[in-house]
């Protein structure tokens, strides 16, 4: 179905691994414009473009909010020092301990999550200093897992809640995911 040769449309200069995907940007829309006209690579530079202040060698990072350099080092940026409006969000702060007792090369080895521990707060409790004290709206603000860290983790995040309509996880030591 794919082949080594890629499929070049001068359109977007964009190259794709068969012709029907070729001819599906072509045809398929997004947001009312064919793939073609919404996704697009610089013909100058080759980065891809996803806005339409796009400066030469300098992709939009999302993190910035604004084009980089490529490679810049970023951060997540800070929160902004406001309570939500609608006081309808969680917080929760969580951190894995890894074994590293797996080695993948010479130089790597593979981590392995043995336990996440997390504290949450909302804006009822944000400011109570007693963290063994029970929120009212959610109870308990400190956990441990570590039969699943992972799967426990992600199950805690998604259970349904009354009060709040977005949680927010910030992990220690996190990193933001960069496309180029």
């Amino acid at each position: 179905m794919f082949s080594e040769e890629r499929v070049p449309c001068e359109s977007c200069n964009r190259k794709f691994r068969s012709r029907s995907c070729f001819e599906n940007h072509k045809t398929n829309k997004l947001e009312g414009k064919t793939v073609s006209e919404k996704v697009r690579n610089c013909p100058v530079c080759n980065v891809y473009i996803t806005r339409k202040n796009h400066e030469y060698f300098k992709p939009f990072c999302a993190n910035c909010n604004k084009n980089m350099e490529i490679n810049h080092l970023c951060n997540i940026q800070p929160l902004k020092n406001e309570l939500s409006s609608a006081d309808n969000v969680l917080f929760v702060f969580y951190d894995f301990e890894n074994s590293q007792d797996t080695k993948i090369s010479e130089t790597a080895k593979v981590h392995i999550p043995i336990l996440v521990c997390l504290q949450q707060f909302c804006t009822a409790c944000e400011m109570q200093d007693d963290y063994s004290q029970d929120c009212a709206r959610y109870g308990k603000k400190q956990h441990s897992f570590f039969e699943d860290p992972v799967g426990d983790l992600l199950l805690h995040l998604i259970e349904p809640r009354t009060w709040f309509k977005k949680v927010v996880a910030i992990a220690h030591n996190a990193k933001p995911l960069m496309r180029n």
